[in-house]
């Protein structure tokens, strides 16, 4: 799937269950998307349309039916309050749209319903803080192994990384995720301090990570989660006009060999525009 549509997805879900202005909008969703990719509007639809083979319409539709039937059976937000933080126009117009969807009123749903959905376990915490550090980072040089990008084998990549570490004798601990470049030259570095000026084992790379000025958010979740993520804080720090590279560091203390399992400790910069790209040291 294009990645840009892989990132609209994450928003989307993101946003329905923590709107930016507490009342969720279709409409002004679809524009924040569409012009995050530079795109028109009807081109962001038919791009979302061929990728998901669904409608962005029906997708965002199908998307707040369900989170009002998990947050019917996982919370206790009063209807009226669902209602409009759901968007919908009145108590009555969302009783129709959610009772033709799921055979059952609002009410009779949170009482009896049974087939209610999991609320996306990443989306169980609170949104994430506006609130962001600006760092310095000083320049990195890094030994790395580059991999496929794909959040749902994050977890596999890092154990094969600590293997590969292991066979080589390296200490793994402060270690880094890079993940930089679009579409499909988009790529993603496990990455660990150069242990010596020589150079790496074959099949490893010399990268120089530049450093400098750093937009910084410390989290916790799993790989899943810690993607999500940072597809939504890359779309605040634009909305708050604050331009970054689009490259993304992840910093961790242990290597997340069990990120699919087990949350970690993870922090996250994001270089300013001004910032260099990371580079293969010759």
């Amino acid at each position: 799937m294009d990645i840009r549509i892989t990132d609209s997805l994450a928003i989307i879900e993101y946003e329905i269950y923590h709107p930016a202005s507490g009342c969720f909008c279709q409409e002004q969703l679809a524009e924040r998307l569409s012009s995050r990719l530079h795109i028109e509007r009807s081109e962001f639809n038919a791009l979302f349309r061929a990728e998901t083979g669904v409608a962005f319409k029906r997708h965002v539709q199908l998307g707040v039916l369900e989170a009002a039937a998990a947050q019917l059976k996982h919370s206790e937000i009063p209807l009226a309050q669902l209602t409009q933080q759901l968007g919908f126009s009145s108590q009555q117009a969302f009783t129709r749209a959610f009772t033709r969807h799921w055979g059952l009123s609002p009410l009779r749903f949170r009482l009896h319903g049974t087939t209610a959905p999991a609320k996306p376990l990443w989306l169980e915490t609170s949104a994430p803080s506006p609130q962001h550090s600006d760092e310095h980072w000083p320049e990195l040089t890094l030994w790395a192994r580059r991999y496929p990008v794909n959040p749902q084998e994050k977890a596999n990549v890092w154990r094969d990384f600590v293997e590969c570490c292991a066979m080589q004798g390296l200490a793994v601990e402060h270690c880094y995720g890079i993940r930089y470049g679009s579409g499909d030259d988009e790529r993603y570095l496990c990455a660990i301090p150069a242990p010596t000026r020589e150079l790496p084992p074959p099949g490893w790379l010399v990268i120089a990570e530049p450093g400098g000025r750093m937009v910084v958010y410390p989290d916790r979740g799993n790989c899943t989660a810690i993607a999500r993520l940072q597809n939504w804080l890359s779309q605040q720090l634009l909305m708050n006009d604050i331009r970054h590279s689009g490259r993304v560091i992840e910093r961790f203390e242990q290597p997340p060999f069990q990120w699919d399992h087990h949350p970690c400790s993870v922090t996250l910069a994001f270089p300013h525009a001004e910032a260099r790209e990371p580079h293969t040291v010759p």
